[in-house]
């Protein structure tokens, strides 16, 4: 069936056109920076703090780890190598863990459970070897079983990291050293914090400091923040503004459905009709813009997108539409109960 090209239907396909190539650019724009954000506070939540427990036995950490005083937070600790980047880790609860292609992250903080045990980033996958049909990577002269492998599909630190158990990571020298307290909110921290320094009293020299302390409102008000909000309103307006669109287009469609309630069709043939053709226009008019999109994606850096960015968009957008025309069509058969025009 052709397409024609009247003023209410090329009003459609230019606007679905151009709804497909902004809400994609802003929605991979937003991840972009979101992904930005997390690289530039080196993967950690919006609130950590430096540790140091100094001059402490050296089963301070795991007799603090067993009293269950470390609540939805997580601690990290470096190790030096001369071949990776590697940090000790330990954690409970609700906190930010890194996205997992295989295997589970919590088997580095199973109680009673081996000590030798490694998350590897997913670029380091070539210096896993097989024994025994488990995986093992060494690490300072010594096999650590692969629990899994993290990563991302976009560049990042994460793919090139390890992490370990924490006390093992203790063993290899790290006790006294600066560690690093994460959780999502500051008064988690601040509740962590106090406790390991009540535990601490008495067995090391304590020291704490935060990191990041941001207010609510100048969490609000951050540039990256407002440039979030800022796409979302745009891209609300876009999607509402679909039902301002379709309205448009179903006055330039109300000839056609007059002609065809004279000619007898029912309710349900029309607005199969006029369905058809607003699916047919409108996703047209959004592979078009697709086509402009993808090698914005592509070439451009600044863009980062996925294949259900499209879906996800699309959607939103033809349901608005098409709730609008089934509203209309409600709306004309409830005129002609009250004894009004069907149109």
């Amino acid at each position: 069936m052709k397409i024609r090209l009247g003023k209410g239907t090329l009003l459609l396909f230019i606007s679905f056109w151009a709804m497909s190539v902004c809400s994609l650019t802003m929605l991979g724009t937003m991840r972009t920076d979101r992904q930005n954000r997390e690289e530039s506070r080196r993967n950690y939540s919006d609130y950590a703090a430096t540790i140091v427990v100094s001059d402490c036995n050296d089963d301070f950490w795991e007799e603090y780890f067993k009293s269950d005083n470390l609540k939805n937070a997580v601690l990290y600790t470096n190790v030096w190598d001369e071949n990776y980047e590697i940090k000790g880790i330990y954690g409970q609860g609700n906190f930010k863990r890194p996205h997992m292609i295989a295997g589970n992250f919590d088997e580095l903080f199973i109680k009673n459970g081996t000590k030798n045990c490694a998350v590897v980033g997913k670029n380091l996958q070539s210096q896993i070897y097989i024994m025994k049909g488990q995986g093992y990577i060494d690490i300072q002269g010594e096999s650590f079983r692969v629990a899994g492998i993290m990563g991302v599909e976009y560049e990042s630190r994460i793919n090139d990291m390890i992490y370990i158990n924490f006390s093992k990571a203790i063993e290899f020298g790290n006790s006294g050293q600066q560690m690093i307290m994460d959780s999502r909110y500051k008064w988690r921290i601040d509740s962590n914090v106090s406790h390991l320094q009540s535990f601490a009293a008495g067995k090391g020299e304590f020291y704490s400091n935060t990191l990041i302390q941001e207010s609510v409102l100048s969490k609000i008000f951050e540039n990256s923040n407002m440039t979030k909000y800022l796409f979302i309103l745009v891209l609300i307006s876009f999607w509402l503004s679909t039902v301002i669109i379709v309205s448009m287009w179903l006055m330039y469609k109300k000839k056609e459905i007059s002609i065809k309630d004279m000619m007898g069709f029912s309710h349900l043939q029309i607005l199969g009709d006029i369905v058809f053709d607003y699916l047919k226009i409108s996703v047209m008019g959004y592979l078009a813009g697709i086509v402009i999109f993808i090698p914005i994606g592509i070439l451009g850096k600044a863009v980062t997108f996925k294949i259900y960015d499209i879906g996800t968009s699309l959607f939103l957008t033809v349901f608005l539409g098409g709730a609008k025309i089934i509203g209309f069509f409600l709306k004309m058969i409830m005129g002609e109960k009250h004894g009004r025009n069907r149109i």
